[in-house]
């Protein structure tokens, strides 16, 4: 018995976790130029967060894309690194994603659901429904 304990410990360890290629990919569908800021995971103050990456477009169509080789599955909160990502939809209207710092409850761009998932590929496709429920500002 204790032996079989052994054996399977032993090939348990030596099983590698194969590296696997995820993908991120957005698509602007409106006719609003568009401006994502992911911000820095990390506090400088209570109230103050720096945007540590912005992605914009101007243009309809697909406007960024990112693959990443890593082991097992990169969903999107993954990618950024980042409890927030604030869109900008022609500098007017914004629509806020956040996360818990467990990644238990996301929304928006940090929710694996909102995406089109194929294989380990992530796309987001921005529509007129996102501008018309982003907040003025």
């Amino acid at each position: 018995m204790f032996l079989g304990i052994l054996i399977l410990t032993s090939l348990h360890s030596c099983v590698r976790e194969v590296e696997t290629i995820s993908c991120i990919k957005y698509i602007n569908d409106t006719n609003h130029s568009i401006v994502i800021e992911i911000y820095d995971g990390s506090r400088t103050s209570t109230f103050e967060r720096r945007v540590k990456e912005s992605i914009n477009t101007q243009s309809t169509g697909l406007f960024y894309s990112e693959c990443v080789s890593r082991r097992g599955p990169y969903p999107p909160q993954l990618f950024f690194a980042t409890d927030s990502i604030v869109v900008k939809f022609d500098s007017q209207r914004l629509l806020v994603s956040t996360s818990s710092e467990l990644g238990l409850i996301s929304t928006g761009l940090l929710n694996r659901d909102n995406y089109v998932v194929e294989g380990t590929t992530y796309t987001y496709t921005f529509t007129q429904q996102d501008y018309d429920n982003a907040m003025p500002f």
